[in-house]
């Protein structure tokens, strides 16, 4: 048996299904880094201000007491956006093993 052979056939679809899942995860991961990184007034500051959530929520912060509705707004869109992109790896993890994994034994496969 060739080694691209047990490549292609044993380790590919096995690998297919934890980096479907990576991926969906890391644009998640990296939203909610910058909205942090820019509530800490740590983000990119670029030559003219570009607006972000992170920045949205910093500036409604001192305003908490008073009107604590401002910080809905940036705050819900940050979650929403993160659960959106959270909730398309769900398809990807119930798709159960590729065929031809794991469970299928080298001995049997044709030469």
């Amino acid at each position: 048996m060739s080694p691209w052979r047990i490549v292609l056939r044993h380790i590919l679809p096995n690998a297919i299904q934890p980096f479907i899942v990576q991926v969906t995860l890391l644009p998640a991961a990296a939203l909610l880094a910058k909205a942090s990184l820019s509530f800490l007034a740590l983000g990119v500051q670029p030559p003219q201000p570009q607006p972000s959530w992170g920045q949205m929520l910093a500036r409604s912060y001192g305003y908490m007491e008073i009107s604590p509705e401002q910080m809905y707004a940036p705050g819900l869109a940050i979650l929403f956006t993160a659960l959106a992109f959270n909730a398309r790896r769900i398809p990807a993890c119930r798709a159960g093993p590729p065929p031809g994994g794991a469970a299928t034994d080298a001995r049997h496969d044709p030469p």
